[in-house]
């Protein structure tokens, strides 16, 4: 029995068998936390040194990449596509004719199959009828290919701007996305390209035949022989814009005002449909993956899923920078700045080859997949600037890094429309790993029509990453393009480290400022909720809880202690203060090198007794791997 199995039989809580993860999944349906933690809990954190008494000065954490660590991060798509790509063919009979976007798409028409669509139901309500529909995709091997999705359109004659939905992996058709939007007055689709089960209400659902193309079928992403055009990102895409067919079809469509958006693969292939399909007004990528390195992690011990040669004819035909220098709309990139998918560097140099300047991103700081309120506001207003012809839109507030001077680096944020600014945040990191970067948080001063903010830094051997959020009266929130600074550059300016080390990690008077709730949604808008909260913490402090809508499915995160000034020594000790309605046991999670082949997470239990706020302590020797059931070695190990 593996070590995993073994341990988990044995009764250890700690003990995670691996299991095969797509990338937007991150849940392993090993975990079940229902029984493993207290009804309610709060803390506050910090390290100890083992050789101190409780009343003595605690000693400096070394890189431990969280506290409440999330079981939900923990084996994320590491374990998916490393275990899937070790099954797959690596034929190079993809080096063929395809030798670049235009080949890849020669002689397709998304206009000239008829589309024979199937309306299996029709609901009217208050804003609009909702229909349930199928329609052919492509013909293959004479089975026309059927796509299942939802269709609605607003009450009220006369014709309507349009939006298509794109939903991720592990993910269908949503009749959510059609009643928000419907709302709104849009006509909308959603389809149901992944070919998951869409549910008993469903009559029929997709339906990809002989092709194999649906999310369920292990290594279609990544075929490439005979060719290219028997990857199914290509046909994913050709679902996607008939939809688009669909759309312009319908009497209640102005065929002119057609935006959409895309969500993780969804969004990755509306970087695809942005720079082929000119139909389109305006789009807008969630988390969008912008290169290979994302859509199949190097994390994985199989690297890349491609022969070198068959790895070039992606990157001419199916990558996204392949179709950026394509993009001639405007194009809205909505993420997280810790994004395991849509990574923000490679995000950016994507967004730096679209060859006009209607670009926007707007990043939440700390979360992956998931984009808080603040910035998923912004989306609604997207389309209403595009769409319905709303107001225009600030240009991308621009920022300069200085080096010099007293103050040592600042950043002077230069926003559009100045005077309906109401906020300027800068974040900024020391980290170059860019999925598990920690952001310090800077509030920018006015200066005139700019804002400026000291950045000080805990180290200067790495480098240094950059990037504002501008906050709008209207409630628009734009970032700046992320802006980097060498190790070279820090040094040759003459930068020095500013802050202190200091063994407190939080004691939340910032609040949830330096935290995230790594289950929170992947879906803006439609799912947003609070997760959670600042109460009253011991000794006349803070501390933090999770929002009691989430019952006992609660888990904080932190990149905090990866940062130079919160890291432990080798023989730090880590103190958690919490309190909990009744008995029960924390699971504290740290990783190491997350999102690298080298990762690795331990985990410990804290045992609380409930009632009162309790003081537990954990040394290095209490966490063991989740998988091998090593121990962590210390804490300079994280």
């Amino acid at each position: 029995m593996p070590p995993a199995e073994r341990r988990q039989a044995q009764g250890d809580p700690c003990a995670f068998a691996p299991a095969r993860r797509d990338p937007d999944q991150f849940i392993p349906s090993s975990i079940d936390m229902r029984n493993q933690l207290p009804k309610k809990i709060r803390g506050t954190t910090g390290c100890s040194n083992p050789s101190a008494n409780a009343g003595a000065p605690t000693q400096p954490n070394r890189d431990m990449s969280s506290t409440f660590r999330s079981i939900a991060r923990r084996l994320r798509y590491v374990l998916g596509l490393g275990l899937l790509a070790a099954c797959l063919g690596r034929a190079s009979a993809a080096l063929n004719s395809f030798a670049s976007v235009d080949d890849l798409w020669s002689g397709f028409d998304p206009r000239s199959l008829p589309l024979d669509v199937k309306v299996m139901d029709d609901k009217e309500g208050p804003d609009g009828t909702i229909r349930r529909i199928r329609f052919t995709s492509e013909i293959a091997e004479g089975f026309a290919v059927q796509i299942a999705g939802y269709y609605g359109f607003p009450v009220g004659a006369g014709k309507h701007p349009a939006i298509l939905h794109i939903h991720g992996g592990s993910q269908i058709a949503s009749r959510a996305y059609v009643e928000y939007w419907l709302r709104r007055g849009y006509a909308v689709m959603s389809i149901n390209w992944g070919g998951l089960p869409q549910g008993d209400s469903f009559p029929a659902g997709t339906d990809w035949g002989p092709l194999a193309m649906g999310l369920n079928d292990s290594g279609s992403d990544r075929r490439m022989a005979p060719d290219v055009r028997s990857n199914a990102w290509f046909h994913w895409a050709i679902a996607c814009r008939r939809a688009i067919t669909f759309l312009e079809l319908q009497p209640e469509v102005d065929a002119q005002r057609i935006g959409i958006f895309g969500i993780s693969r969804g969004g990755r292939l509306t970087w695809l449909l942005a720079g082929v399909d000119d139909r389109i007004k305006a789009a807008v990528s969630i988390y969008g993956a912008a290169a290979v390195e994302d859509a199949y992690s190097v994390s994985t011990p199989e690297e890349a899923p491609f022969t070198p040669e068959d790895l070039a004819v992606w990157r001419a035909t199916l990558d996204a920078p392949a179709y950026a220098p394509r993009i001639k709309i405007p194009f809205f990139f909505l993420s997280a700045a810790d994004d395991f998918y849509g990574v923000i560097d490679h995000a950016e140099s994507a967004l730096g080859q679209i060859p006009h300047a209607q670009i926007w991103r707007s990043y939440s700081p700390h979360y992956s997949h998931h984009v808080e309120p603040a910035q998923s506001a912004s989306l609604p207003l997207w389309m209403e600037r595009w769409l319905k012809d709303g107001a225009a839109w600030p240009a991308t507030p621009g920022m300069k890094i200085t080096l010099s001077g007293a103050n040592g680096p600042q950043a002077v944020v230069a926003p559009g429309n100045a005077a309906q600014v109401r906020s300027v945040t800068v974040y900024y990191s020391t980290e170059s790993n860019p999925r598990a970067r920690f952001w310090r948080t800077a509030v920018a001063r006015a200066d005139g029509s700019s804002w400026t903010a000291a950045l000080p830094l805990s180290a200067v051997n790495a480098g240094l990453w950059v990037y504002a959020n501008v906050g709008y009266s209207d409630g628009l929130s734009l970032s700046t393009a992320l802006t980097s600074v060498t190790a070279v550059a820090l040094r040759e300016a003459n930068v020095r480290v500013a802050e202190t080390p200091t063994s407190l990690i939080d004691n939340f008077a910032a609040g949830m400022r330096d935290w995230y709730y790594p289950d929170a949604s992947t879906d803006p808008l439609v799912s947003d909720k609070p997760w959670m909260n600042v109460v009253d913490g011991p000794n006349g402090g803070k501390a933090l809880q999770g929002d009691p809508g989430l019952k006992q499915r609660w888990r904080f995160a932190t990149r905090k202690i990866t940062d130079p000034q919160w890291r432990a020594t080798a023989a730090a000790g880590l103190k958690l203060q919490m309190r909990a309605d009744g008995p029960g046991s924390v699971l504290v999670l740290v990783r190491t090198d997350p999102g690298l082949r080298s990762e690795h997470v331990y985990c410990a239990a804290a045992h609380l007794a409930g009632g009162a706020w309790e003081s537990v302590t954990l040394f290095a020797s209490a966490f063991h791997d989740v998988r091998s059931g090593d121990a962590l070695p210390d804490f300079t190990a994280i």
